[in-house]
């Protein structure tokens, strides 16, 4: 099997950033991803955050990951195109790893059910 380069993981990851969020996922997202999201503030340069965040975890499949990550941010952030910008891209082997910030407005008290 190859792998995608950083340079091609770079391109799909800019349909995230023109918002076209779903496309992204149809072509270039695999049903059995595992996929960990950290969740993190500008202002920290620690990125061991995994957990401490409600989207934050390890997803096993695009479903888990879409609804505990995706139906999250869609509960908590206002309608609307989201504001998504690639800091940086590593990929190798079998493996990538995204750094973005993802900005929006939020709604009052997101997380509380």
């Amino acid at each position: 099997m190859v792998y995608p380069t950083t340079e091609e993981v770079r391109e799909w990851f800019k349909l995230q950033e023109s918002g076209e969020a779903p496309k992204f996922f149809d072509l270039y997202v695999r049903d059995d991803v595992v996929w960990t999201v950290e969740v993190r503030p500008l202002s920290c340069a620690i990125a061991d955050f995994e957990g401490t965040h409600p989207i934050a975890g390890t997803f096993h499949g695009k479903k888990d990951f879409m609804a505990g990550t995706i139906g999250k941010l869609r509960m908590a952030m206002k309608p609307g195109i989201w504001n998504t910008k690639v800091t940086n891209v590593f990929a190798g082997g079998n493996q990538a790893c995204i750094e973005m910030i993802v900005s929006s407005e939020v709604r009052p008290t997101p997380f509380q059910s």
